[in-house]
Formats: structure tokens, C-alpha cells, sequence
């Protein structure tokens, strides 16, 4: 009797081992492989930052506009449009991209400063609602999810899960009611 409890004892330690490793691979999304900036930037011609991960309210409202794009080079140029909250200025910047070393990196330019070439790294995309990009901005490292018009209501669980899993303070830069203020006053 008292062998019988022990191995039944056993089992179910053995079990409770087993099931939450089973379940954080079952949990666990399949990889993707290393994503594509330029796939990223040839499918979507318009974005808002979601995310961010400062706390200085500098890219509150920001959008981002594709206006030159050519996948044979490749090469894009995005302007951002800051929306002038938090006492910060309305003003837009443009960034022009060229291809990296590997595909999920791009360099990039930025216009109205010394013209240093800097990398931004695509960490995830679904390809279509977001992507999350780290790369370096007003002097610091910035995380950001962008995610496209139609999602940004509604932002994908996997995108926010991936944001968290890559950037170190989550904070919202996207609110509806905020923002359709500034995007009103366009």
C-alpha cells in the first residue's frame, strides 16, 4: 500500500513538472524567422505609434506617411507627423531608409541633422496589422509598435504580448480620444 502511494505520489509530481513546461511550448507562437523591414515598409504606406517606451509624451499622436518607396533599390521615405501635444511643437520629420545588413535592419537617414546613418531593427510583424522597431531617437533607444489604421482600436493581443517581451516600459503614445484631436486639427 504505502509503494502504491509513493508511486502515485511520484506521478503526480512528475506531473505538475511536466504540464507547465508543455504548456509554455504549446503557448509559445511558432517562429516566423527573421522578419523583412522592407515587406514591412512595401505593405504598409501608413502608421501610427502605438507604443513607446518613454514617458516624455514626445511622440503622443505620432503617424508615420510612406511618400517614396522603391523595392528594386530598396529604399523609403517616411515623414512623421508629431502631434504637438504635452507642450511639445507640432512638426513633421522625414526619415529616408536604405537596406541593412541583414533583413530585418534597415539604415536610415534622418533629414535636418548631421546626416549620420543609424539602424533600425525590426524585432516582429505579423506582416499585417504591426511591427515593433527598436532604433535610436532624440538621443536615446526607442521600442515602438506602429500598428496600421484599422488596428489601432483594436490592437492584436500578439503584438502587445511582443511588444512586452522586447521593450522595458510600456506606454501608451495612441489614445482615440486624444489623438482624433490633433488628427482633426491636421
Amino acid at each position: 500500500m504505502r509503494a502504491a502511494y509513493l508511486k502515485g505520489f511520484l506521478s503526480a509530481c512528475a506531473l505538475v513538472l511536466v504540464l507547465p513546461s508543455a504548456r509554455a511550448q504549446g503557448g509559445d507562437p511558432p517562429s516566423q524567422g527573421v522578419p523583412d523591414t522592407f515587406k514591412v515598409f512595401a505593405d504598409h504606406d501608413h502608421a501610427i505609434a502605438m507604443l513607446d517606451v518613454d514617458e516624455d509624451g514626445d511622440l503622443d499622436c505620432l503617424t508615420a506617411t510612406r511618400t517614396e518607396f522603391d523595392k528594386d533599390i530598396p529604399s523609403a521615405t517616411y515623414v512623421w507627423q508629431l502631434g504637438g501635444l504635452n507642450g511639445k511643437e507640432k512638426n513633421q520629420v522625414t526619415f529616408h531608409f536604405k537596406a541593412g545588413p541583414t533583413p530585418d535592419q534597415a539604415i536610415f537617414t534622418q533629414d535636418g541633422t548631421d546626416g549620420s546613418e543609424h539602424i533600425v531593427k525590426t524585432v516582429y510583424t505579423d506582416y499585417e496589422t504591426c511591427a515593433l522597431f527598436q532604433f535610436p531617437y532624440g538621443g536615446r533607444q526607442e521600442c515602438m509598435l506602429w500598428v496600421t489604421d484599422e488596428a489601432k482600436n483594436n490592437v492584436p493581443q500578439k503584438c502587445v504580448d511582443q511588444f512586452r517581451q522586447h521593450c522595458d516600459v510600456e506606454v501608451v503614445a495612441y489614445d482615440e480620444d486624444t489623438c482624433s484631436q490633433v488628427e482633426n486639427s491636421h
